[in-house]
């Protein structure tokens, strides 16, 4: 993955950021699930 692509699991986050700042009026909830896994 290049330097500065985010995550697959964010680009949802960033698409619903995206559309509420076209669309103010629609409130979103933007938190986000946090797993621990230990690398392999």
């Amino acid at each position: 993955m290049p330097p500065g692509t985010p995550p697959v699991e964010q680009y949802l986050f960033i698409f619903l950021k995206f559309i509420a700042s076209m669309i103010p009026t629609i409130e979103y909830d933007y938190t986000v699930a946090v797993r621990m896994q230990p690398r392999v």
